[in-house]
């Protein structure tokens, strides 16, 4: 059973959807089906009857009928939100996941590098245990059952020894330094260093699920919640104040300012 709630902006899309799949080959209306359950959860056997063709007329008389409903834009996304949360599941990272730990870091540092550098990256870097980016300071998302999303947070105490370590090993083997860079994190903090939520999986809460994971793993060992964001992002800037960040000062690492952001808990 799919959903049967819908906004005006979806339905008309999927009224177009509709259209193009009356006019389309066996194979077009099977893809456009497809498209409609896994886009919109809509599937057309719970609206149209068995054997008959479903197409925009049948769409409007769903509606009439009352069977589909147009809610407002607002009611909509909550009501996705709390039905993607179903289907979300979360687990430590283990060693096995350095590659996705490598790929986030990279996702998140707006690092445009190829999957072999990547690739070396997890190798000589997100398989150890003591540096900055492994698996020990992951937390990995699961959306369906498949790798959706990862949080790397730590606690501030350890974060000069692992920070000294990473980026040794960042120089010796990728030629990269970042000179002058300030602590992220102190003692005191559990500091929320990466998010990163694949693409096809953005829009349905994932990266709020895990903040709000990384905020309560964080009270539950006493420590002020931190993160840095870039000053120029102001999506997340956004989303960490919803959840209770405030700006906190400025950072500068990795070679540029941040805001630092401190969670006040309301």
């Amino acid at each position: 059973m799919g959903r049967n709630k819908f906004s005006e902006r979806e339905i008309n899309t999927i009224r177009k959807m509709l259209a193009r799949k009356m006019s389309g080959t066996r194979f077009q209306q099977k893809m456009v089906r497809h498209e409609l359950r896994t886009k919109f959860e809509f599937n057309i056997s719970d609206f149209g009857k068995q054997g008959e063709a479903f197409g925009p007329e049948q769409l409007d008389e769903s509606i009439e009928r009352g069977h589909i409903q147009i809610l407002d834009e607002e009611t909509i996304k909550a009501m996705k939100f709390k039905r993607a949360r179903l289907r979300m599941t979360f687990r430590p990272a283990t060693e096995n996941d350095s590659y996705f730990i490598a790929h986030g870091f990279h996702m998140a540092m707006h690092y445009k590098h190829s999957e072999e550098e990547i690739a070396r990256f997890a190798e000589l870097i997100c398989t150890r245990d003591d540096v900055l980016y492994c698996a020990g300071n992951t937390l990995i998302a699961e959306y369906n059952g498949e790798m959706a999303g990862m949080l790397t947070a730590y606690d501030g105490r350890y974060y000069h020894e692992m920070r000294e370590r990473t980026m040794k090993l960042i120089k010796e083997y990728f030629d990269t330094e970042f000179p002058d860079m300030e602590d992220e994190a102190v003692e005191g903090e559990y500091y929320i260093d990466s998010l990163a939520v694949w693409p096809q999986y953005r829009g349905i809460g994932l990266g709020t699920a895990l903040l709000e994971r990384g905020i309560a793993e964080g009270l539950r060992l006493g420590l002020n919640v931190t993160l840095t964001v870039d000053p120029k992002n102001k999506n997340a800037q956004s989303l960490y104040a919803s959840l209770g960040f405030e700006r906190d000062g400025e950072l500068f690492i990795f070679g540029k300012n941040y805001w630092k952001m401190t969670y006040h808990k309301s």
